[in-house]
């Protein structure tokens, strides 16, 4: 079952999930903020290499990426497994750089290499199982495949 009721982590038999729910409270309020303000100043990046194209989409983009990685963030915690959370945690960001190089042509100039680092980051940030891990990023690069 991938979701789960809030108060069946309550009982003493699920202390793992509780100390790992503490470890994304610390997350939460440490570490995603810092990532919100990153993704969204990497949109004077996608404006600074494509000039002629819309600033308003470039940053539209990134701070409707943070905005639903947030949501889905809160309201998953505790009532899914750790791998959707991790999943709609990175794949909005992911899927926001994607859109970018997709819709404004940029598949094959070094801002792959912005993707890249996401993936690096999230991978160091978020450190999961390897079956987890290849299922989230395996999912999260096909658009660009």
């Amino acid at each position: 079952m991938l979701i789960k009721s809030a108060f069946q982590l309550r009982s003493k038999n699920h202390l793992f999930s509780r100390l790992q729910l503490k470890d994304e409270k610390a997350n939460a309020y440490r570490l995603i903020p810092w990532l919100a303000i990153v993704n969204i100043s990497f949109g004077f990046v996608d404006w600074f290499l494509r000039p002629n194209g819309n600033p308003i989409e470039f940053f539209g983009v990134r701070i409707l990426a943070v905005l639903v990685s947030r949501i889905m963030y809160l309201l998953l915690r505790g009532r899914a497994r750790y791998g959707v959370r991790l999943f709609v945690t990175v794949a909005p960001y992911m899927f926001g750089v994607e859109y970018i190089m997709l819709t404004q042509n940029l598949i094959f100039t070094p801002y792959f290499a912005g993707l890249a680092l996401v993936m690096v980051t999230s991978a160091m940030l978020f450190p999961v199982r390897l079956r987890i891990s290849a299922v989230v990023y395996t999912l999260t690069i096909v658009p660009v495949f």
